[in-house]
């Protein structure tokens, strides 16, 4: 039983202090379309596959971050403003500060999704 409860209520304990915290770090849809712009161009441009691979990942964060969160003419808007501001001189200063949002929220869940102390398991299960 307690193996049950023990599973069923750590979502809430992992989603309860996301919500919490995330007034304090979060972003505007501006914000995000910016970073989606630059990690996706990354991705597609830069010279290393470990380079691309960090822009794809931050891109699909970034993504995810604003799908349903705004309509596709929203969206489209926030894109085409974005587009406009972002050059090759200021480019790879945004990506370092999008990819370290991107680091401090997997830091973050990393932190409350796993425990400190694991529950000790009897002999029984595996």
């Amino acid at each position: 039983m307690f193996k049950l409860l023990h599973k069923a209520a750590w979502p809430i304990t992992v989603v309860v202090p996301l919500t919490m915290a995330s007034a304090s770090v979060a972003q505007t849809v501006a914000d995000d379309a910016k970073c989606l712009l630059v990690s996706n161009t990354y991705a597609r441009t830069s010279t290393t596959q470990e380079a691309r691979v960090i822009a794809g990942s931050t891109a699909a964060f970034y993504l995810g971050r604003i799908d349903g969160r705004v309509s596709p003419t929203a969206l489209k808007a926030a894109l085409a403003a974005q587009q406009k501001l972002l050059t090759a001189a200021n480019g790879p200063a945004i990506m370092k500060a999008c990819t370290e949002r991107l680091g401090q929220v997997e830091r973050s869940v990393s932190a409350m999704a796993l425990p400190a102390n694991p529950p000790a398991r009897s002999r029984g299960e595996r």
